[in-house]
Formats: structure tokens, C-alpha cells, sequence
């Protein structure tokens, strides 16, 4: 039961006009009433009508001692004593509960009354004869003698039980209903477990006037109970052994998963064995299973110094349902959730390109891998048509396609294909595209406009295959090339069998010539001969000494020996070794030579311009050569130009790989292995330089490189290389 408290603060009363004007009323009568009190007979009409009025109000009179002088039958009828048990031998504190409150109000009600000499109404908390618990609402006033002295209390009472507990169920309706109001609004204001249960143990402490309430959750493997919110009334300590005392009938609760709610009658009946400290501690607990998807999810349970009321127990099973339903809601949210964070983390980190498509073709979704590929970040494309990245994708028009096109011909969905994308930047690419579709669920609830059907979705993989797309491209121009490689394998082989043949078909057809003493030819003809084997023997070391150039060059052994080098005395030499074959031709040889020097590899530089000059005047028959020599910045370029044959558009790119010839026929008509070029370009390479040719097929052509000035490495002074007469011309 609630305190019990005077309607007006005994301590510090206000008067209330009214009353103080019966309780004035009542001391005048009183006043006069007392000399009847102390001569009148007994019998007197006047006090036994008083005293045996059936009235439901109770009239009594005491002295300053507490000591009953007075007592009608309105007081027996309401509190069961009889006058002859009370009158004069019982004080009347023998109506009073022993509460805490009852006694205090009874205190300050006294006090009042001595020290402003006036009347006061109060409710206060009585006992029958029979021990029953009733309240009173009292009107108390002062009796004074003639003289005017407090002599004694006259109290006037009205049984106010039904009232009062009128009063307590409406506002334990109230609480009650703020109860579930309160759990209500925890469930929807956050989607945090801990935080709702917390505010819900703390609903139930203040509504249901609780000493301890608590939820607790059941963990799944271990089938072991986890407190996950408590809450107490304010000033209570925690109390250990109250927890562990209560252990017993959670276990009961998740047994049986019914609810268990026990007054302290109870306990002894049905929780034998329990240990004492629960039996002293809680007039009352109540505990309520959370069932959540037909699966005891955990428990929620309470004492009271008081047993639960009917509508107390009801309150707590509907607002047990109410969390167990919350319980579920925020596991299946969380559910939900996880797997969105999946299925996010999913498309976040996705190498391919993810794109939802509605089916009018509006771009629903665009993850990372799609911004990566295409240029555009999300809230650039979210909206947009799919054309603008997938510019032929729809090729009659965005509306409908993909159900006349996709559904129909079965050309997309389900199926990969290539199709050109389009980046931000307006460049094309090659796209590896994959289509599905995802059918959506009919809305629950939809408004007046909305059809029951929600549109189609549609899930494009992207995948940007320019990188595949070149790499098979190169295998097709490395095979290609390989094919190629070994065509011209062969014919060099061919080339070189040929050029091998013809220099040793020279001296093996003149040996013979020598070999018999007695039939040798005459002077004249045996140096006409020797002169053919030394040429011959000559074309053979220099075709000899291309291939060893060229193998030394294919695997990077080649070392340059760095010399100052006077251009125009190395130029001359060059010139000076060509100048008799030039002649037998008909050709002239121009030299235009700035002065001047650069650090290379005198034997390897000569060897370059003797490849150039030999082929010049190998495919010139008519006009002749001309060489040209100047510094440009900080290199030195060489230009060997002839009036030849000239060479193709298509075959000018050509000239300098291995073991390629413009004409490559048995046939041709100019002898050579096709690697003269290629050691060329390989020795300008390895000395930092470049070389480039221009041609005008029957007009001529233009060999043209250079070469740095200063070389990196250690360089010998001016002077002739002992390796000069290492090279002759081809």
C-alpha cells in the first residue's frame, strides 16, 4: 500500500474557510454540550440519540490524553467496537494501523490542533476490531471548557475505502497505461537492444511501483541467462544474494517458457527449496518469458514489497509481448542490415562493374568498379539513361528496350556479350557485358497511383576488357610476327646458304686450276685467279664477321671502346675505300664535312658508315653518293643519301628489322645476308643515338643518324685504333 499522507500537510495546514466555520460551530456547541457531558443523566434523549444514531458517520470524543470519553454507534458500525468496550477504558490510538505514515499524520494532526486551537480534515489508514484496514477522512475539532481551555477532541469520520481504492485503480490504470506507452515508444525510438531494455526495466520500476525489475537474454549455445538491463527503485542497493536467489525460478520460466507471478503467499507452496534471502526480500516477483519466433529469446522479471495487482500482471504479459515482439524486430532488422552491409561490401569491393537498370533504362544503382571504369561517380549517373555509358545498347530508342529487345530475343539476359562503352571523357572502349533480371516483389502498400507490380529491375556485370582486348592483339601481331620471323628465318637461311655458296663456288672451282704442277696455268692467269679466291675469301670473312656482330649485338655483349674521333678524317677513309668501286660504276662521291670531333668507337662507327655507303652504292647504278656531316646541338649527325632505286612506302618500316631484304628472291639483284641494316641500327642504338631512312621509290634514298658528342664512358685520346683494319668494305 502507498504512504498514507493528511489531504492538507499537518505541518504546515491551510485553513479552509469553510471548515473552519463548522469547526467553529461545532466548539460553541461543544462548549455547551460539556456541561451536559458532565451533569446530564446518561439517558438523556439528547446524547443517546447521538449515540445510537444508525448513521455511517462516526462520532468520537477524547481528552487531551488520547483517553475515549465518546463513542456513537456510527463508530461501532465502522469500526466494530462496541462503546462499552472503548468508553472510558481504551485510548484511541487502538483505531490506528502501526504504519509509519498513519502515526506521523496522527503526530502533525495533534500538534496542529494545540497549537492554532482550530479544525482540520485529514484521511488516515484505520483498523477494525477484526484487524481489517479501512480509510477514514476525519474531521477533527478542538473542545474547550467554560473557562476556554483545550480540554479535548472531537472527531467526526466517513469511511473513504471505496473512494480511495476507486482512486488507486484509476491511477494504477494510469501508470499502466503509461506502462505500455512507455515500452511503445522504447521499441521505436531506438534500434539499439540494451538501450530498449533499459528504458523499458526503468518503466517498469516507476509504473508498477517495482522494487527491481531486470530483462535478461538467453544465449542460444549455452542455454545460460545474460543480464542485459537492470533497474531499481531510487535509493535501493543492489543486493548479490537477491540475484542469485532468483535464479531458481528464471530457470522455472525457461523450462516451462510460461510466465510465473507469486505473491508472498506463494512462495512456500510453490518454490520450495528457494534460499530464505528471496522469501525475506520480495513480498512478490513476477517473470515473463520473451518468445520470439516460437523460441525463448529471454526473460523479463521484477519484485515488489507488494503483490501484483490483476491488472498489474496483465499490463506486464502485454508489455512482455511488446519487447519479445520489439526482440524480434530488431533481430530481424540487424539481420537485415548485416546482410546489406554484405551485399554492400560486396558491390564495394567488386573488381567488375555492378549496375541496376530499371526497365524503362534509367540507371538505378552504380557501384565503385562502375565509377573506376567509366569515369563518372554515382550521383552523376543515378537517374540518367543507360546509353549514356552504353551509347549502343539501345540502339531504337531507351523506352521499352529492354522488354521488346532483351525479354523477347533473349539476346542479354543471361548471357554474356561484348558491347562498346563510352568513359566520361568521351572515349570508346570494349566491354564485356552480363545481364539479369531481377524480378521485385508486389508492394504491400501502395498508394492510389501505384500499380501492385513494382518495375523491373536490371543487373548489368561490366568488365572493361581493353586490356585483353590488346593483349589478344598482340598475341595475334606476336604471332603474326612469329609466323613472319620464321618465314624470314628461313629465307635468310636460304640467303645466307646462297652467299656462303657463292664465294666458296669461286674458290673451290679455281683450287683444282692449282693443284697439278705439270698442267698450271700461265702467270698471268694464276694471279687472276688468286685475285678471284682472296675476293672471294675476303666476301666470305666479311659475311662471316656480320654474323658474329650480330649475335655479339642480339645478346648485349657488344663493348664500345670510346676514342676522340676526328669526323673528317674518318669520313675520308670511308670515302677513300669506296672511291674504286664507285668509279667502275660511273658514280660520283660528294662529302660535305663540318670539322670538328665526338667520343665513340672508332672501328664500330667506321663499320656503320661503311654498312650505309655499301648499300648506297650497292643500289645505285646511275648519279652517285653523298655524305653530310654537322653538329646538331649536342649530337653529331651523319647523312648518307644516294640516287638509287629507293625503296617503298610499305617496305621503308622494314628496313631495319633481322633478316629482312626488300627483294628476298633467288633472283635479286644485289647480293647480301639482310642483317647489314639491323647491325647498323643496333650499333647507333648501343652508342645512344637514332637512325631514321627517307626514300622515294626510282629516285633515291636517305640514311640518316646520330650520335651524341660526348659519350658516359672513359674515352682515349686522339689516334689511329689498332682495330682500324678490322673492317673492309662488303
Amino acid at each position: 500500500m502507498s504512504d498514507l499522507k493528511p489531504e492538507q500537510s499537518a505541518a504546515q495546514p491551510t485553513e479552509n474557510s469553510e471548515e473552519n466555520f463548522r469547526a467553529d460551530a461545532r466548539q460553541d456547541s461543544l462548549v455547551r454540550i460539556d456541561p451536559l457531558l458532565e451533569d446530564v443523566n446518561a439517558d438523556s434523549w439528547f446524547l443517546q440519540s447521538i449515540k445510537e444514531s444508525p448513521s455511517a458517520i462516526s462520532i468520537v470524543s477524547t481528552d487531551m490524553q488520547g483517553n475515549i470519553l465518546f463513542w456513537n454507534q456510527g463508530a461501532e458500525n465502522l469500526l466494530g467496537y462496541t462503546a462499552e468496550e472503548v468508553v472510558g477504558k481504551q485510548k484511541i490510538g487502538i483505531v490506528y494501523t502501526d504504519s509509519e505514515s498513519t502515526r506521523q499524520t496522527v503526530k502533525e494532526v495533534f500538534n496542529y490542533i494545540l497549537a492554532e486551537k482550530k479544525g482540520i480534515t485529514c484521511e488516515v489508514e484505520e483498523k477494525t476490531k477484526d484487524g481489517k484496514r479501512l480509510w477514514v477522512r476525519l474531521t477533527l475539532s478542538p473542545r474547550f471548557d467554560h473557562s476556554g481551555n483545550l480540554v479535548g477532541i472531537l472527531g467526526i469520520g466517513e469511511n473513504t475505502t471505496e473512494r480511495r481504492l476507486a482512486e488507486q485503480a484509476l491511477a494504477e490504470r494510469v501508470r499502466l497505461a503509461a506502462l505500455g506507452a512507455e515500452v511503445g515508444s522504447a521499441l521505436a525510438g531506438s534500434d539499439s537492444l540494451p538501450t530498449i531494455m533499459q528504458k523499458c526495466v526503468e518503466s517498469i520500476i516507476v509504473n508498477v511501483e517495482a522494487d527491481h525489475a531486470q530483462t535478461w537474454t538467453l544465449q542460444s549455445d549455452s542455454q545460460e541467462l545474460e543480464l542485459l538491463a537492470s533497474a531499481k527503485k531510487t535509493g535501493l542497493e543492489d543486493d548479490p544474494d537477491l540475484l542469485v536467489a532468483e535464479q531458481p525460478l528464471l530457470r522455472k520460466i525457461i523450462e516451462e517458457k510460461k510466465p510465473l507471478v507469486m505473491g508472498s503467499a506463494q512462495f512456500g507452496a510453490t518454490a520450495r527449496g528457494l534460499d530464505a534471502t528471496l522469501l525475506e526480500k520480495a513480498a512478490g516477483f513476477a517473470g515473463f518469458p520473451l518468445i520470439v519466433q516460437g523460441r525463448l529469446a529471454g526473460v523479463v522479471n521484477l519484485y515488489a514489497q507488494t503483490p501484483l495487482t490483476p491488472a498489474a500482471e496483465y499490463a506486464l504479459r502485454a508489455a512482455a509481448d511488446e519487447i519479445a515482439l520489439g526482440v524480434e524486430r530488431i533481430w530481424t532488422y540487424s539481420a537485415l542490415r548485416a546482410s546489406e552491409e554484405r551485399i554492400r561490401s560486396i558491390l564495394a569491393n567488386a573488381l567488375d562493374g555492378i549496375i541496376t537498370v530499371y526497365q524503362n533504362g534509367m540507371i538505378e544503382s552504380f557501384n565503385p568498379a562502375a565509377e573506376f571504369i567509366f569515369g563518372y561517380r554515382t550521383k552523376e549517373v543515378i537517374g540518367r539513361p543507360i546509353n549514356l555509358i552504353f551509347p549502343e545498347l539501345a540502339p531504337r530508342g531507351l523506352e521499352g528496350y529492354f522488354e521488346s529487345d532483351v525479354e523477347k530475343g533473349q539476346e542479354l539476359i543471361g548471357n554474356a556479350s561484348e558491347a562498346p562503352g563510352k568513359r566520361k571523357n568521351g572515349s570508346a572502349f570494349p566491354v564485356e557485358l552480363a545481364v539479369s533480371k531481377l524480378t521485385m516483389p508486389e508492394r504491400r502498400n501502395r498508394t492510389r497511383n501505384q500499380g501492385s507490380q513494382r518495375p523491373n529491375l536490371y543487373i548489368l556485370m561490366v568488365r572493361d576488357v581493353t586490356t585483353r582486348k590488346e593483349a589478344e592483339q598482340e598475341l595475334i601481331l606476336s604471332a603474326k610476327k612469329a609466323e613472319e620471323s620464321n618465314k624470314l628465318k628461313s629465307d635468310f637461311i636460304n640467303t645466307v646458304s646462297h652467299e656462303f655458296r657463292t664465294p666458296l663456288n669461286v674458290m673451290l672451282g679455281n683450287t683444282p686450276l692449282l693443284k697439278d704442277m705439270d698442267s698450271l696455268p700461265s702467270p698471268e692467269e694464276i694471279v687472276e685467279i688468286v685475285q678471284d679466291i682472296d675476293g672471294a675469301g675476303q666476301m666470305l670473312l666479311t659475311l662471316i664477321d656480320d654474323l658474329l656482330d650480330f649475335s655479339k649485338l642480339e645478346a648485349s655483349k657488344m663493348v664500345l671502346n670510346y676514342e676522340r674521333v676526328s669526323v673528317k678524317n674518318l669520313v675520308g677513309d670511308v670515302v677513300s675505300n669506296f672511291k674504286v668501286l664507285a668509279q667502275q660504276k660511273g658514280l660520283y662521291i660528294k662529302a660535305d664535312v663540318e670539322d670538328g670531333s665526338l667520343e665513340a668507337d672508332p672501328v664500330r662507327l667506321k663499320q656503320i658508315l661503311l654498312n650505309l655507303f655499301s648499300n648506297a652504292i650497292k643500289f645505285t647504278d646511275v648519279g652517285g653518293i653523298w655524305v653530310k656531316v654537322k653538329k646538331d646541338g649536342d649530337r653529331m649527325r651523319f647523312e648518307v643519301k644516294d640516287t638509287g632505286c629507293g625503296i617503298s612506302k610499305e617496305d621503308l618500316k622494314y628496313i631495319f628489322d633481322v633478316f629482312r631484304q626488300v627483294d628476298s628472291s633467288p633472283n635479286r639483284a644485289s647480293e647480301g645476308t639482310g642483317l647489314g641494316l639491323a647491325i647498323t641500327k643496333s650499333l647507333v642504338d648501343t652508342h645512344g643515338g637514332n637512325i631514321f631512312a627517307e626514300s622515294v621509290l626510282g629516285k633515291g634514298s636517305s640514311l640518316i643518324f646520330n650520335i651524341p658528342i660526348q659519350s658516359a664512358g672513359p674515352v682515349q685520346p686522339f689516334g689511329r685504333s689498332s682495330r682500324d683494319n678490322q673492317i673492309t668494305p662488303a
